[in-house]
């Protein structure tokens, strides 16, 4: 350990026997428990290095906020304040303290520094009723802290920009106890950071409270299982939560203690395996493409610290993997070539008369399986394949040596649907370049996809994400944000908490999309029916969009979904065929798409009715969470 870490220990060790007699904590007997690591009531920032090391590695995009003001919601010990205050040296830094055991022994020698800048006040910055919001405003309109400045028109270009004059930074590990006092317990209750970042994220893409004169990044400490409920880390487990955030912003995991797949799906603590790891060959490409997106931004990680571990396989080093998207034939005759050869292709599959026996047996490779596992166009199928198994039997990405009949079949699987995912995206391109009429080709690969899926429905296939999570990390834009993600989280350590606990800091940066309909809704009215349209969709979440559509109300999906392109387009995570796009494969950008397009529409459902089905389902979903959290499974 090095002579820096040891004096940060040291000190470390000093703040938390502060902490622990100002906030009355008992002395634990041996370490803390799983649990109460994972979920924390009230928690501080109490490493010097963690603040430090945080602040250096987001030193390349915080560039722009020096001498911005600096709202800081519920800082606490106020060390990651100080540190904040000292690299940005903001022109104002309002402390949101609530809590005002703080007060004393923190913010008072804060506030009675020479020339502060540190404001202080007894208003909370989150809660989960959303009172909060009104508090942004109240900051505002006080001109000890702001400028007077008029409110922007509503076509201002700045509205839909980033306001790099403020920065808002806060702690959402914080819980008080009810029998504390029913004012202190409903004036910061933030016990669920979700709701937070949700109006956060509704506000911003409305304009309202915080973001009523641009767009403010955040960066919030969160109790580290919430980020696998607002990061969406691979298509099986999106959700409307994060279907709303992606919608409304990027958020980024800067630092945490452990990997997503550690954390079950409602947050419980599970062995690795909790939520379904992305196939390593996925996981190290996306990681392949981070660092060189952390070498071009001049993010480097800090000394002494690593990043947060994820998936650990090694690959060799002559392993491909090869885009579908990939466009290879510039004419009709050309692409119609490639159907023929597809069609040959799966006519050969389907006419082995020991492909249904050799599955069943399962154990020995067959010589005419391997016949199509030589021809493979796309080679990281195998390896994708054979993972499959390995994880099925012991719940770890492991593949094995040995190839089974089943891991081949899977394998030919996806080959198969990603070759038509390449000539869907041949036709599309076709079309919009050479204004071709696909019709006959739309056809034919509607034709293809239905046989494909028969021949290996009979040996219950059952895994259309084999091919769909690839299809989502090379789509352009890439279809998962965290795909997207410009670094990879830094490693913390729970003892740089007080008490012990796994905590993650998150930066979220709101979307600059305008939301705006013109003549027809304004932003805050989209946004709203945004948040209910991603409750009904979600309801059906792994149905198709066109199914949960007309489930929302009827003929929606053939009114609205050519209003939405991006459905149809494969490099944008669509398929030709809108019936093989399920709702969590939903994009932000479809979403954006057919939230615009449902104001369009003369057909809607009244407002009223559409808000009624949104209540039902939140009541609903509500209910199902109560009853599996009673039922101990949270």
């Amino acid at each position: 350990m090095s002579k820096k870490r040891i004096a940060d220990a040291i000190a470390s060790k000093s703040l938390n026997e502060t902490l622990r007699k100002l906030l009355d904590i008992p002395v634990p007997r041996g370490r803390p428990s799983v649990s109460a690591q994972v979920n924390p009531e009230q928690v501080d920032i109490v490493s010097e290095s963690l603040c430090d090391d945080v602040l250096q590695y987001l030193a390349p995009s915080l560039k722009p906020y020096q001498g911005c003001t600096v709202i800081d919601v519920n800082p606490g010990a106020c060390l990651w304040s100080a540190k904040l205050h000292n690299f940005l040296k903001p022109k104002r830094h309002i402390l949101m303290e609530p809590d005002e055991r703080y007060a004393e022994t923190f913010i008072k020698p804060l506030l009675d520094r020479p020339n502060s800048k540190y404001f202080h006040t007894t208003l909370t910055g989150a809660h989960n009723t959303g009172i909060f919001l009104t508090n942004f405003n109240k900051l505002f309109e006080d001109e000890r802290l702001f400028s007077p400045r008029q409110n922007p028109a509503y076509d201002d270009a700045r509205l839909r920009q980033l306001d790099t004059s403020v920065l808002l930074t806060g702690n959402l590990v914080r819980r008080f106890a009810r029998d504390k006092g029913m004012w202190a317990h409903r004036a910061n209750h933030t016990d669920d950071s979700n709701a937070i970042l949700l109006v956060q994220a509704l506000t911003a893409l409305s304009n309202d409270a915080l973001h009523k004169y641009g767009l403010v990044r955040q960066l919030w400490w969160v109790p580290e299982k919430a980020k696998t409920s607002v990061i969406a880390y691979n298509q099986t487990f999106r959700s409307k939560l994060t279907a709303v955030l992606d919608l409304a912003s990027d958020i980024t995991e800067v630092a945490g203690i452990k990997p997503a797949v550690d954390f079950e799906r409602w947050g419980s603590v599970l062995k690795p395996g909790g939520i379904r790891s992305r196939s390593s060959a996925v996981a190290n490409a996306g990681h392949v493409q981070v660092k060189q997106r952390m070498h071009e931004a001049g993010i480097k990680i800090p000394k002494d610290r690593k990043i947060v571990p994820a998936i650990n396989t090694k690959l060799s080093k002559d392993f491909e993997m090869k885009d579908p998207y990939i466009v290879v034939h510039h004419t009709e005759n050309a692409l119609n070539k490639a159907i023929d050869e597809l069609e040959a292709h799966v006519d050969a599959i389907a006419s082995m008369p020991d492909l249904q026996d050799c599955v069943i047996k399962g154990k020995k490779k067959t010589s005419g399986l391997e016949h199509f596992i030589d021809t493979l166009h796309y080679p990281q199928s195998i390896h994708i394949a054979a993972e499959v198994q390995s994880t099925r039997s012991s719940g770890t990405l492991m593949p094995e040596d040995g190839v089974t009949a089943s891991t081949q079949r899977r394998a030919i699987y996806i080959d198969a649907m990603l070759r038509i995912v390449n000539l869907e995206t041949h036709a599309v391109v076709l079309r919009e370049e050479k204004q071709t009429d696909i019709t006959n080709i739309a056809a034919r690969l509607f034709a293809l996809d239905k046989a494909v899926q028969k021949v290996f429905h009979t040996i219950n296939i059952g895994h259309s994400g084999l091919y769909s999570d690839q299809a989502a990390f090379f789509a352009r834009p890439q279809n998962l944000k965290y795909d997207r993600r410009p670094f990879e989280p830094l490693q913390a350590n729970p003892t740089e908490f007080f008490p012990e606990s796994s905590v993650a800091l998150l930066d979220v940066v709101p979307s600059t999309i305008d939301l705006d309909v013109p003549g027809l809704a304004d932003r805050q009215e989209v946004s709203k029916l945004g948040n209910e349209l991603a409750k009904l969709l979600f309801l059906y979440r792994i149905t198709s969009i066109p199914y949960a559509l007309d489930k929302i109300a009827p003929n929606a999906a053939q009114d609205l979904i050519p209003q939405a392109p991006s459905i149809t387009d494969p490099r944008q995570g669509g398929r030709l065929n809108p019936e093989h796009v399920m709702v969590r494969s939903m994009t932000d950008k479809m979403l954006e798409e057919l939230v615009k397009a449902w104001f369009e529409w003369p057909f809607k459902p009244d407002r009223f009715e559409l808000e009624l089905a949104s209540t039902r389902v939140e009541q609903w979903d509500s209910k199902v969470r109560t009853g599996v959290e009673e039922e101990g499974e949270v």
